[in-house]
């Protein structure tokens, strides 16, 4: 998230995601949350949790990173097929990304 590479997050996420936001709606998130907590600290991810069903296995993890502008909470959750994860799902939540 950090590189600026989110057009290749969107264009790599699974369909589902891709089916959920636009292209530039989701350049545009991934953007505002950059621009509005500065660079980050990498944090560990913890898995919050696994989950197999009839539309796949899916694996969600969490991490909080301290960045320039307060903390940032991100949550992820892969879809993982034939040992690939791809992104199914992502929240970003810091209070620092609701103000202008």
């Amino acid at each position: 998230m950090d590189r600026g590479e989110y057009a290749a997050i969107y264009d790599k996420a699974t369909p589902e995601f891709r089916a959920s936001i636009g292209r530039d709606v989701s350049i545009a998130f991934m953007t505002r949350v950059h621009r509005k907590m500065g660079a980050c600290q990498q944090a560990p991810a913890s898995v919050a949790g696994m989950t197999v069903n009839t539309n796949g296995s899916f694996v969600t993890t969490v991490s909080t990173r301290s960045c320039e502008k307060g903390n940032l909470a991100e949550q992820f959750v892969w879809r993982v097929t034939g040992g690939t994860a791809k992104l199914i799902g992502y929240n970003a939540n810091s209070p620092s990304l609701l103000t202008d």
